[in-house]
């Protein structure tokens, strides 16, 4: 894939992040933006520790979904 492919995917996944964030609460969206900001500012190894509960908290949400 060159670069002009990866970088319009790239471009696409954003946007598409952008549209869901447009979706949620503003509650949600108030929660989305605390997350990201700490997640900006903080160590790799904080970083990785919030990948690690976020990861741990989607599996949990997941499974407690409606089917």
């Amino acid at each position: 894939m060159g670069y002009r492919n990866v970088k319009e995917a790239n471009e696409a996944k954003t946007t598409q992040l952008l549209l869901g964030f447009c979706h949620l609460s503003k509650a949600e969206q108030n929660h989305f933006v605390d997350g990201l900001n700490r997640f900006l500012f903080v160590s790799p190894d904080k970083r990785r520790q919030l990948i690690e509960r976020w990861t741990h908290a989607g599996k949990v949400g997941a499974k407690k979904a409606p089917r």
